[in-house]
């Protein structure tokens, strides 16, 4: 009686079991591309999500022009033109950007930006979103509501309805 493999016995299997190992490797590696695409999507939402409800927080935020800046023809508070949002708020930051300012919500080459401008003359930029293919405001004047998408170059969107004050 013969006891264990032959040679061929052993390459043939060695063979196999290489050719399996291939296999499983390009799954993973797949699987892994896949995962990461996934992943990217939803910071993406979850960036854009923040971006809306920084968004609200400016809404809600009180309107505090001060007198000296008040005009008769007041502006709205909040306002669109040409998908660049405008609104009328009360920043919250520290020092110099405390206080009542325009905060304007623009798109730029694919980067969503946040622009404040204080009453008291100080200017700040600041990027908010990358990877924005599209940037669309709508109030809807009679029912008093504000729409915004935001479309990333792969399609995803992220919407959100709020009331104007």
């Amino acid at each position: 009686m013969r006891r264990g493999l032959t040679m061929v016995e052993t390459l043939v299997s060695l063979g196999i079991l290489s050719a399996l190992l291939l296999v499983v490797a390009a799954w993973t590696r797949v699987a892994a591309q896949a995962g990461g695409a996934a992943a990217a999507t939803g910071h993406w939402e979850f960036a854009a999500t923040a971006v809306l409800d920084l968004i609200h927080v400016d809404l809600e935020s009180g309107d505090t022009v001060p007198a000296r800046a008040r005009r008769r023809d007041a502006e709205e508070r909040v306002a669109v033109e040409d998908d660049v949002l405008r609104i009328r708020t009360r920043s919250t930051g520290t020092g110099d950007a405390r206080g009542p300012s325009i905060h304007s919500y623009i798109l730029r080459s694919g980067l969503l930006q946040r622009e404040q401008r204080a009453y008291d003359g100080n200017h700040q930029l600041r990027p908010l979103l990358d990877k924005v293919s599209a940037w669309t405001c709508e109030i809807d004047e009679e029912l008093r509501l504000l729409s915004i998408a935001i479309t990333t170059h792969d399609g995803t969107l992220v919407r959100r309805i709020f009331e104007v004050p």
